[in-house]
């Protein structure tokens, strides 16, 4: 997986058939920053904090590879089975003062809040879903970034509507997450689909 420097790459961009861009971990409490998903689609053409520079997703990646002369079919976007944990922060673009991230959460321990409407939202611009959990105060919020089987549909529709050469998982082993009602792994079950 390689990150949104296609021009490291463009000397050698005949030697490969396929790269993989790490479309996901895209974001952190980083100075100059604000919160923003881990993995969107799309950034709606918004911008870092008094600039403008777009924050980032799968889309401004892959038209960066695509400008320095990459072909769709050699790019492939990521879609990771975990999320991006914002402490002290309830939604995205929110000011990072005082602000943690940790990478530590399994779908699979998110995916139980996703039928809470209080902490499930949809961002239909970088369409992505969250979990927002907003407290007292703000220490002990959260905003929960990750992919689930809508975006991951997005994503893939994405993929073929772009031509693009296809998508990489990362942490397959962190989206087992047995379906009560199929007893299949919800997240591969989605990627499959989406990909018929």
């Amino acid at each position: 997986a390689v990150g949104d420097e296609p021009e490291i790459f463009i000397p050698l961009k005949t030697s490969f058939d396929h790269i993989n861009l790490m479309t996901y971990t895209m974001s952190n409490a980083w100075p100059g920053w604000v919160t923003w998903h881990t993995s969107a689609l799309y950034n709606g053409g918004r911008t870092f904090p008094n600039s403008t520079r777009q924050l980032p997703s799968a889309q401004f990646w892959v038209n960066k590879w695509l400008a320095a002369g990459f072909s769709p079919r050699q790019l492939g976007i990521g879609i990771a089975f975990f999320g991006d944990i914002w402490k002290g922060a309830s939604a995205p673009l929110q000011s990072i003062d005082g602000v943690t991230t940790t990478r530590d959460n399994r779908y699979q321990k998110i995916a139980p809040y996703e039928s809470n409407p209080a902490y499930y939202h949809w961002d239909s611009v970088a369409q992505v879903p969250y979990l927002s959990i907003d407290k007292e105060g703000t220490a002990d919020d959260q905003f929960i970034s990750y992919d689930n089987a809508r975006s991951i549909a997005a994503k893939i529709k994405y993929v073929k509507e772009n031509n693009l050469g296809g998508v990489i998982i990362w942490q397959l082993g962190d989206g087992y997450r047995t379906d009560v009602a199929t007893g299949q792994d919800a997240l591969v079950q989605a990627v499959k689909q989406a990909a018929q």
